[in-house]
């Protein structure tokens, strides 16, 4: 069965994380202490992450797809006091290398677990709310990281030897935050679809720092294949993804196009002119002649809109990270 999406207001999810923050305060998580997070793309996720910055501490998100010796790998060597997880399959990978790993106090799951003793995120955030509620509990953190502070130690793939944890301070993030705010219109009544790896600092920043500093409502995918079904439901206007996404989606519609009658192979490709011109002088701030805008029209009604109805109709702006597009699409 398809999970259900289930809406969560700015205001909501900004008490949950300071409820947290408080509760982390408690298990003993203070400023320059690393916390891992091992899990799936999810609103947990990102309460945890912020929670964490918050508290003027530095997470580590870890990919749920590596395996328990790599996992280790980084865990030893970046020694976080407490590990987030998301599930039982998560649960095991630690259970299996828990004894390995001295340093690591506390372990917090997202569900329930059964493969070694974990707090569950529900009754810690319930721990924080009671914490906030007592006379004198005070702020939630000692004090607000500073620009220079470590905000996050991101490890690389490890395709070319042991992953190496790549040092983010929260002046980085701040930089990136405002360049790509710079050239990427955003507002409230925007909504982002994310399915990329919240691990990798595309998804981390443009997915998540960015949709959350301009307003914008995010919606977690189930998985990568699941998101043509995911676009239909939320209706996003504002998706996040590398090239390779793209260029699959160019094809489709590019075989679609060739495989069809000679008359809709013939308007696919006008439509298609037409576009790029249009697109190419707004781009540029050029003007674009009545003609052009009534022919824009016109291919926006026989081809783009039908296209857009299957990324469900309110897509307006595709976010390319990582690489370049090999076609413009």
């Amino acid at each position: 069965a398809r999970r259900q999406y289930v809406s969560l207001s700015s205001e909501e999810a900004r008490e949950r994380v300071e409820a947290l923050q408080h509760a982390l305060g408690e298990l003993g998580v203070g400023h320059g202490d690393r916390v891992a997070i091992l899990a799936e793309n999810r609103v947990e996720w990102a309460l945890t992450d912020l929670a964490v910055l918050g508290r003027g501490a530095a997470d580590v998100p870890i990919y749920p797809t590596l395996l328990p010796d790599t996992i280790e790998h980084i865990l030893r060597d970046c020694q976080p006091v407490a590990v987030f997880l998301s599930g039982e399959e998560q649960a095991r990978k630690i259970a299996a290398i828990r004894a390995g790993l001295p340093f690591l106090r506390h372990v917090i799951a997202f569900d329930a677990v059964a493969a070694l003793p974990a707090l569950r995120f529900g009754d810690l955030v319930e721990r924080g709310r009671w914490l906030r509620r007592q006379p004198g509990a005070g702020p939630a953190a000692s004090r607000p990281p500073a620009p220079e502070d470590l905000a996050s130690i991101i490890y690389t793939s490890g395709t070319t030897g042991p992953p190496k944890g790549v040092m983010l301070t929260h002046a980085n993030f701040i930089a990136n935050f405002r360049q790509c705010s710079d050239v990427v219109p955003l507002g409230t009544g925007d909504r982002c679809l994310s399915f990329l790896p919240l691990s990798h600092v595309l998804e981390r920043l443009g997915g998540f720092y960015l949709m959350l500093g301009h307003g914008v409502g995010i919606a977690y995918a189930e998985g990568v294949d699941t998101v043509p079904q995911d676009m239909l439901a939320v209706q996003p206007t504002v998706v996040v993804s590398v090239p390779r996404l793209y260029e699959k989606i160019y094809a489709r519609v590019l075989g679609t196009a060739l495989a069809g009658p000679k008359l809709r192979k013939h308007v696919f490709f006008w439509a298609k002119r037409i576009g790029e011109k249009h697109g190419r002088r707004r781009r540029e701030g050029l003007p674009r002649s009545r003609w052009l805008r009534v022919r824009f029209r016109l291919a926006d009604r026989l081809v783009f809109r039908k296209l857009r109805e299957r990324t469900g109709g309110r897509l307006r702006c595709f976010e390319i990270g990582r690489a370049s597009c090999r076609e413009r699409v």
